[in-house]
Order: structure tokens, then sequence, then C-alpha cells
């Protein structure tokens, strides 16, 4: 392994930024440990030495997100490697068995919904645009919808919507009638947290799909914890999609056409991920490794006086 690469690039080496310290005239110190690329000419400072007795585990490493590395004053221990090595993808069995599966068949359609605030609480949406893509990421349906509700915001800097795209929309009702035209009744839906999307759509299994893939349980890991309760870590779509396929999705507003193609690529490669433990085990290692991609709610807890954040919501 090349050790002039931070360790979360070793999956995926052009993700990671260059290191600022690395070709200044006192160096990195960081040596190894280093979250950024060393490239060019450089020089690493060593670093003074620690003590070589550690004050306990790295509560930061045990989430994946030490930034010290070597340099860490507290013990780096395996908890997580042992976490992800007792539990499978799935949370349970029973899901393991029937979504995790080969036994899967088609057709399969990717779906994301975007809503605008009807209210300041963070539950208080509605649907204002619905698309969906085919198995070979082309757009099939892309339509705006009027709430029925009066609208508090547009929710703009998230969504991209503006009072001009709703201008001449159509009823949630009268768009449902034409995605329900094109959407074959024994399709499998698939999307991030795509079970959410069907809540707001209203749509029925058996009648209006046959079931529904949520790709976010792909890379579901347990973390490490000092109780009997199992705690459960989810990624986001930009934060796979930036670190698995190199590319950068939810920079700015979310696009749901962007969204559920993206969500149909990782559907795609990735679906398979647990019969394979060796690639499945550096995947969820990639991920857990990395930086973590903060979500648009935790940079941007309230919009217009909206909350996108139960009020419980941990920032950080």
């Amino acid at each position: 392994m090349d050790k002039s690469k931070p360790k979360y690039a070793v999956f995926n080496p052009a993700a990671a930024p260059p290191c600022r310290f690395f070709a200044s005239v006192n160096g990195c110190m960081k040596g190894d440990s280093c979250q950024f690329r060393h490239e060019g000419v450089g020089k690493v400072k060593q670093a003074p030495k620690k003590p070589t007795s550690k004050r306990g585990p790295c509560h930061f490493y045990q989430q994946g997100q030490c930034r010290n590395g070597a340099q860490c004053s507290f013990t780096h221990d395996d908890g997580l490697n042992d976490a992800m090595n007792k539990l499978s993808i799935a949370s349970a069995p029973e899901e393991s068995d029937t979504i995790l599966t080969r036994d899967l068949l088609g057709p399969f359609f990717a779906i994301d919904v975007e809503c605008v605030a009807t209210g300041k609480n963070y539950l208080d949406r509605d649907v204002a645009r619905i698309a969906v893509v085919s198995e070979n990421e082309a757009t099939v349906f892309d339509a705006y919808v009027k709430p029925s509700k009066p609208i508090v915001s547009y929710l703009t800097q998230l969504t991209g919507i503006t009072a001009r795209h709703l201008e001449n929309a159509r009823s949630l009702q009268e768009v449902l009638i034409d995605l329900k035209a094109i959407l074959p009744k024994d399709c499998v839906l698939v999307g991030q947290s795509v079970d959410k999307d069907v809540e707001w759509l209203g749509l029925k299994e058996q009648e209006d799909f046959r079931e529904i893939f949520d790709v976010a349980k792909l890379f579901c890991m347990p973390l490490p914890s000092k109780t009997s309760a199992t705690k459960i870590r989810y990624f986001s779509l930009r934060h796979v999609v930036k670190y698995l396929l190199d590319e950068s999705i939810q920079e700015s507003d979310h696009d749901p056409v962007v969204d559920a193609v993206y969500a149909m690529k990782v559907f795609k490669r990735f679906r398979y991920l647990h019969e394979s433990p060796g690639h499945r085990q550096a995947v969820l290692q990639t991920l857990a490794k990395t930086p973590q991609t903060p979500s648009f709610a935790k940079r941007h807890p309230v919009i217009d006086g909206v909350s996108l954040v139960p009020p419980q919501f941990p920032f950080e």
C-alpha cells in the first residue's frame, strides 16, 4: 500500500484532498496517519513523542471520526471491526432474506420526491416534485405538484423549487394518475430511504408496485455500544456517491432526477455486496473512516423560519 496516501484513500485515492502542510516549511507532522493526500515534494515533520500509556478507548475512532491517527492520545482498539464482523449488513435476518437477495427480480425503477414546507415544523411538508428513472438511468417521469395547503416556504436552497415552477403544476391526485400509468404493478421501487417517498405519495404495495429496495440498507453497519442495544449507522447517498463512485451530488440544492439516477447506480453496482464479505468489509471501512459528509439539514437547520430537523437532533 502506498503510504503517501491517507488511509481512507485506499479504496478511492482521488477522493482525498491535498495536505496543505506537506509542502510547507514546517512539513506535515501527522505522517502516514494524515487524512489528506501527500503529493509533490514535501516533508514529514517528526511529531514529539507522547507517553506510551493511553487514556482509554477513543470515542471518535470507534465512530470512524478520529483525525489524529497514530498521534491520538487515546487507544484505537478494534471495537468497530468486531462489531462489523458480528452483524450482517441488515439489522435483522428477515430483512437480509427479503431485501438483499439475488432472487429479487425487476423491472426496477428509482424514485425520489422533493417537498415544500406548509408549516414551521420539520414534519410540515407537501409533495412538490416527483422524479422516476428506469434501470438504464433514463428519466421516465418528472413532474411538479401543486400542494393542497398554503406554502410557507419553497425551501429553495434545498429543493431548487421556486414559485415559478409550481405556477402551472397540477394537484397530487392528478399527477399520480400519470405516475401510476407508467409504473408496472410488478415493479420494484428503488431509492434512498424509498419508504418515505412511497409514504408521501400514498402508493400501495402489491397494488401500485411489488416491493421496495432501500439502498441505504446496503451499507448500514453497527456501531460499538456499551449497552446491549445495537445502534445502526446509515450513510447518506451523497456520502456513498462521493467516496465509492468518486462523484459529487447535492453540492447545492437537491435535484430528484439526479438523486434517483445515483440511487439506481448505487443499487446496480452494490446490490450483491453482501455476497463478498471481504469486499463488503473494505467498502464499509472506507465509508466509516472517511470524513462525514454533513447533510444539508445539519449545515442549514432552519430555512425561512422552517425547521429541517427534529427538536432533539444533535448538532455537531
